[in-house]
């Protein structure tokens, strides 16, 4: 029974009238009539990822089809799926299967951006570009981005924060040489300020302790000067001198600028050596 329902392939599993929908909704569309989504969020492609993905294509070919919309006779935008777009091309494609949608530009940035970050493929820097062109575009808050993609109010907002960051430490978020816990409590500090920091952590390899405590120390720099040494520490380095000056024992008791000083001595002739020194000081 098993074998009879996988011969009739296709027609077993989708009636024949869903089956004649999807036909006509997905077209073959020769790739270069297809131009990129300016609105595209991911901007960083792993060249070996992508070889990869080229070698399956050629294999099973484009399983999931590219969402693209209608730009008249220019051709077509793509909407999602860059990645198997270029991967397609690798393998030496000319045509793709394509879904064509009927798409605002805030529709196609919204999609674009959700099917990047179900495929977890956004760096965060990525991800703040993309939430905050979704915002321009469509007039709406941090909430209203955070209930389309289905995040958190203050997850939104600490990525875009993100975008407040110098642009060569963005970089170096998207490079993946430092993480977003490293870089996140640079935010408001001064351009100069931001960068000596990050010049610390890829030298150094600082926690995102060890930047909060660094950042701390800038906003508190008067904590950091070195205290004075008390008079405790004072008065037995002076002991201590005097040890050495008389080679035997010193007892030095002070208190707020009066005491005496004790020099120990066990014989006579002990006795006669300290004078002595105690003469040629005077």
């Amino acid at each position: 029974m098993k074998k009879k329902v996988l011969g009739r392939g296709l027609k077993a599993l989708i009636p024949e009238e869903s089956q004649e929908n999807l036909k006509d909704s997905i077209k073959d569309i020769e790739i270069e009539k297809i131009f990129p989504n300016p609105h595209q969020p991911r901007t960083v492609f792993n060249e070996e990822e992508l070889s990869e993905l080229a070698e399956s294509i050629k294999e099973f070919g484009i399983i999931q089809p590219i969402i693209v919309r209608s730009r008249g006779k220019s051709g077509f935008e793509l909407i999602a799926g860059e990645r198997r777009l270029k991967a397609a091309k690798i393998a030496g494609f000319t045509r793709v299967p394509c879904i064509v949608r009927d798409a605002k530009d805030s529709d196609s940035i919204l999609m674009a951006l959700v099917e990047n970050i179900h495929r977890v493929n956004l760096n965060p820097i990525e991800e703040a570009k993309a939430y905050e062109a979704l915002m321009e575009d469509s007039s709406i808050t941090h909430e209203d981005v955070a209930a389309k993609i289905k995040k958190s109010r203050s997850y939104v907002t600490n990525i875009i924060r993100l975008l407040k960051l110098p642009l060569e430490v963005q970089d170096l978020v998207v490079s993946g040489k430092i993480t977003i816990g490293q870089v996140r409590p640079l935010i408001g500090l001064s351009k100069s300020q931001a960068l000596v920091i990050t010049e610390s952590i890829l030298k150094k390899g600082l926690s995102s302790r060890e930047v909060e405590n660094a950042v701390k120390r800038l906003h508190s720099p008067g904590k950091e000067k070195k205290s004075k040494p008390s008079a405790g520490a004072e008065i037995q380095e002076i002991k201590e001198e005097l040890q050495k000056i008389f080679g035997t024992k010193v007892h030095l008791n002070y208190n707020k600028g009066h005491g005496n000083i004790v020099i120990n001595y066990y014989s006579d002739e002990d006795l006669n050596r300290i004078l002595d020194i105690l003469l040629k000081i005077k």
